[in-house]
């Protein structure tokens, strides 16, 4: 068929296709995202950090017990926690960049015990603030890229810097 003769009905699909934009039939939609958990986070927490999946680092993921506290800073909404009992050896500092979305970093003055091992990390992040089952608001699944370092028992030392660690903050 030649383009000449194949024209006339080239035309009506298209006029046909056109002709359906705009109407309300029940065909897919994008669904809406859900509302953000905008509850700030306060309370006892345990850290999880979760190394890269090409790291290969031992014992991983390690998990830390945090106290966090929310406030309204100059900025707006603010989190700051720090291992149980106000340890500032590690410090997590995060914005509440829009309701339920935090962003910030995480580090350590020196290694703190993570489970069998000792824990360093520098390391910035994200994540969006949930709902735990109990109700309370924790990040379930944030992202992190930089350091993450661990001291062995052994006293050797492996550390891993890369683009996608992860990290939680889960309700206690």
């Amino acid at each position: 068929m030649s383009l000449r003769a194949a024209a006339p009905l080239l035309l009506g699909v298209l006029a046909a296709t056109l002709a359906g934009c705009g109407s309300s039939d029940d065909g897919p939609t994008l669904s809406t995202p859900p509302e953000p958990v905008t509850t700030l986070l306060e309370g006892d927490y345990e850290l999880v950090i979760i190394p890269g999946e090409g790291c290969g680092l031992p014992e991983a993921p390690y998990e830390l017990g945090v106290e966090v506290e929310s406030f309204t800073g100059p900025g707006g909404d603010e989190l700051r926690a720090t291992l149980s009992g106000g340890d500032e050896a590690l410090v997590l500092e995060m914005l509440y960049a829009r309701p339920g979305l935090l962003e910030g970093a995480v580090s350590t003055r020196m290694p703190v015990p993570g489970g069998p091992s000792a824990l360093f990390v520098r390391a910035s992040g994200s994540g969006a603030v949930t709902a735990a089952a109990s109700g309370r608001a924790e990040v379930e699944a944030g992202t992190m890229n930089g350091l993450v370092r661990v001291t062995l028992v052994s006293g050797d030392e492996v550390s891993c810097t890369s683009l996608d660690h992860g990290w939680a903050l889960r309700a206690r």
